[in-house]
């Protein structure tokens, strides 16, 4: 339950930073770039378990191309499947990498919905972009906000899939969310009520 908690408002935050920051940049910047918009939701189309592997074989110890770009700048290579904290980080930047493009399309679309007719009038009347951002951009943001917030946090609370194939919910039980430990109860130790007990919390 700690591993799902910490798990589920650690990415939640990081994806909804990260999904933001690429909406408006798509917005404003990219304007018009389809091409670019489609490219960027392609992590949300792998499914999760050839994602757990993939990033399983991008952060192996000896030959990762996580651990040799490190060797690029000096630093020694990090066992990061074998530790608590990096097999922690390890879950969450895959979990990040698959679900902000989801993040990000929500958000996108709330932008798009607000008029640019706000802005105009913000700038006629002095308002500098950050305020703009904060009174105008943020409050007709919060429908697509809450809905990405919800929608994620239900995946996160049951994510098994990715977790599963990326650490198998090692090293020891560090990275053990309730879906697999739900797995586990049921399929290998044949505990069914606690396995059951398991699935209500999370349904």
């Amino acid at each position: 339950l700690s591993f799902t908690l910490r798990f589920t408002l650690v990415c939640i935050t990081l994806e909804m930073l990260i999904g933001l920051g690429l909406a408006l940049l798509l917005r404003r910047v990219l304007r018009g770039g389809t091409v670019l918009r489609t490219i960027s939701i392609f992590p949300y189309m792998i499914a999760p378990i050839a994602t757990g592997q993939m990033w399983r074989l991008l952060l192996n110890l000896d030959y990762g191309i996580v651990n040799l770009s490190l060797g690029l700048f000096l630093i020694p290579p990090v066992n990061w499947l074998a530790s608590n904290t990096g097999a922690f980080w390890a879950t969450v930047i895959a979990q990040i990498w698959k679900s902000t493009p989801f993040v990000m399309l929500i958000l996108l679309a709330g932008l798009q919905s607000i008029s640019e007719d706000y802005y105009e009038a913000a700038i006629v009347d002095g308002a500098s972009s950050f305020r703009a951002f904060w009174y105008i951009t943020l409050p007709l943001l919060i429908p697509s906000i809450t809905l990405a917030l919800v929608f994620e946090t239900i995946f996160k609370l049951r994510v098994f899939d990715l977790v599963i194939t990326l650490t198998g919910g090692g090293p020891g039980k560090a990275t053990t969310p309730l879906g697999v430990m739900l797995q586990q109860n049921y399929f290998k130790t044949y505990e069914a009520g606690f396995a059951s007990a398991i699935s209500v919390v999370i349904s």
